[in-house]
């Protein structure tokens, strides 16, 4: 597992900022939670079509950021459904970047183990 999870989520909003660049009050929002290393805040965003970090993280294909962002809040795999309603699998599931182990990884996470922050 990820000993220092600021990284990761660094790393993750550096790849989903330019998305939001439009969003001129998002953010600088968001910037000042990843320097604050407000991992619950970050984990909990929400743009304005309602997809959330955990739908960009799937989208991209990143367990390990997923790892850290479900290890943060495990309910997030099955609550945080965007406009469409539409879950991180469905997200993993259309992207380009989508693999079959992120969707196995998705498919067999269940948000009561703790045991899925952990390597197989």
């Amino acid at each position: 597992f990820i000993e220092d999870q600021t990284e990761p989520i660094q790393q993750l909003w550096r790849n989903v900022r330019n998305l939001l660049q439009q969003n001129t009050t998002t953010v600088p929002l968001l910037d000042g939670t990843v320097s604050r290393d407000d991992l619950k805040r970050l984990t909990t965003f929400r743009d304005h079509f309602g997809l959330s970090l955990l739908h960009v993280a799937a989208g991209q294909s990143n367990v390990e950021i997923l790892r850290v962002i479900l290890q943060s809040n495990p309910s997030m795999l099955l609550t945080p459904e965007d406009t469409h309603g539409e879950l991180p699998i469905h997200a993993a599931a259309i992207s380009p970047n989508g693999t079959s182990a992120m969707l196995e990884f998705l498919m067999n996470a269940d948000e009561t183990k703790t045991s899925l922050c952990t390597p197989s």
